[in-house]
């Protein structure tokens, strides 16, 4: 009888905890890779610079690109960058006609290309005009809203 007992209790404690990890695998969010963001092919805790392209928007040409080096604004454009909720795969039914035309690159080997008037283009190690293998992606709007911004207020003097 103690047998039987010993054993109902270990099979009850076995579903208990086959129940609970079940509920904590199903419940947790696993995190979203994004490639050259989070993936692990690049670091992103030693950017001295970042350069920004534009390719005749903002009053910039490719020969003039914006380098920010101040440490703080670097921080704000990475963290807005790094925040992975806001990419998404785009459909090749809703890529547009043209060429991606602003560019940022972060100097450790990832390259954002992207549309001027739009919130998605390529993630590289090199600047690209139009999508790949890994196609289009969408960016976190806090990213496009920064750069944007930094393009639209700092045109270049004449």
């Amino acid at each position: 009888m103690a047998k039987k007992n010993t054993f109902s209790t270990l099979l009850i404690f076995v579903i208990f905890a086959l129940s609970v990890f079940a509920v904590i695998n199903t419940t947790t969010k696993s995190k979203k890779i994004v490639p050259y963001i989070n993936d692990g092919w690049v670091s992103w805790n030693s950017i001295e610079k970042i350069d920004i392209y534009s390719d005749g928007y903002y009053g910039r040409t490719m020969e003039e690109p914006l380098s920010i080096t101040d440490k703080e604004e670097i921080d704000k454009i990475i963290k807005c960058l790094t925040d992975t909720k806001g990419y998404r795969h785009i459909p090749e039914d809703k890529y547009l006609e043209g060429l991606c035309n602003v560019f940022v690159d972060f100097g450790n080997g990832c390259v954002i290309s992207m549309y001027a008037d739009e919130n998605y283009g390529t993630i590289d190690s090199e600047i690209k005009h139009t999508a790949d293998e890994e196609g289009y992606f969408s960016f976190p709007e806090k990213f496009i809203e920064r750069i944007k911004y930094l393009l639209e207020t700092n045109t270049p003097s004449k």
